[in-house]
């Protein structure tokens, strides 16, 4: 850390290098990042699940979120994952493009798509009723991960959700992890621990398989650092972060900020202002995205956290993960769309 900075070397490519797949005939674009994950069917209601009569059909998730959120940030983004054959996947491919993400590591798969219906409440939380098991996603193995994928981009993002869908999804996680990390690049890992996909050894398990790799994680406290570190306070959790052997560690504290530690020192962020509390989901995802984008874009670390910080800020004003994002900075700072 120098003068309150962190500096995190990134790989110098050009940003729309082709890199040629030989074996499947076809050209990659490189990008900025890609992110592996699953895109959700989502039901949503305005009201509590158990008062809801009627629904409406969006589509989120995590991967998804962070994605977009990396792709407002001004990012090349590609989203690696896998979706039903049917319209669903059709529209969901559609809206990805919509954002802005590129659509073309997007596989179609032999099985529904992950569906959730949530309901909102007051506090700006929402209910889930999941039904994900043997999704179109799941099916991502390390298979799908390959070295010219990899050597086409320049970071990688990926999540404990991606690793909890299946055993075959988080070999695909941890396989890209390996191969961004092996030629330099960023990888950023949002452990998003969901008691409903898994436990908290196994989170626990997955966490201690990828941190090693990543230049940065990014766990909530108290939700995360209660499963993967007993319940520690935040400080705590982020230390245990590092001696799991991230090199960069960002506790996230909700409306208190959040704490960077570096392996030197521990620093409080105080939380953006955020003129409405509408939704806070996703609104992690959404800092996790802009803050890799602005890393491999060059930015220094205390910069991309504050801007990561302010579109997450700007998210939770708003129904859904995607549907208000913030835009690349300008002279006056970040934006809104």
């Amino acid at each position: 850390m120098v003068d309150g900075r962190f500096s995190i070397p990134v790989r110098s490519i050009l940003h729309y290098r082709m890199a040629f797949r030989e074996t499947e005939r076809k050209w990659y674009m490189s990008w900025d990042l890609v992110v592996i994950g699953e895109i959700l069917v989502e039901l949503s209601s305005p009201v509590a699940l158990r008062d809801s009569t009627h629904f409406a059909l969006s589509f989120s998730g995590d991967a998804l979120n962070a994605a977009a959120g990396a792709a407002a940030a001004g990012a090349s983004v590609a989203i690696l994952t896998k979706v039903g054959g049917d319209e669903f996947g059709a529209a969901i491919t559609e809206y990805v493009a919509s954002l802005g993400i590129d659509t073309s590591l997007i596989r179609t798969a032999p099985s529904p798509n992950g569906l959730y219906l949530t309901g909102a409440d007051p506090g700006g939380r929402r209910d889930f009723i999941y039904s994900r098991r043997g999704s179109a996603a799941s099916l991502l193995g390390p298979q799908d991960v390959t070295e010219e994928i990899v050597d086409s981009a320049r970071s990688l993002l990926v999540s404990g959700i991606t690793q909890a869908i299946s055993p075959s999804a988080a070999a695909a996680a941890l396989r890209g992890a390996r191969l961004m990390r092996d030629r330099g690049g960023i990888v950023v890992y949002d452990p998003n621990y969901r008691p409903k996909l898994t436990t908290p050894d196994a989170a626990r398990d997955a966490f201690a398989d990828i941190a090693p790799l990543a230049n940065v994680v990014t766990p909530s406290w108290p939700h995360d650092a209660a499963a993967l570190f007993g319940g520690a306070d935040p400080d705590a959790a982020a230390k245990s972060a590092l001696d799991a052997g991230a090199s960069a560690a960002i506790v996230t504290l909700g409306d208190q900020g959040l704490l960077v530690a570096d392996g030197t020192e521990i620093t409080h962020y105080p939380a953006h202002y955020a003129p409405a509390v509408v939704d806070a989901t996703g609104c992690g995802d959404i800092l996790a995205g802009t803050l890799t984008a602005r890393l491999v874009l060059g930015d220094d670390f205390d910069l991309a956290v504050r801007l990561g910080m302010a579109a997450a800020a700007e998210a939770v004003g708003h129904r859904g993960g995607t549907t208000h994002l913030a835009t690349p900075p300008g002279p006056g700072g970040i934006s809104s769309t």
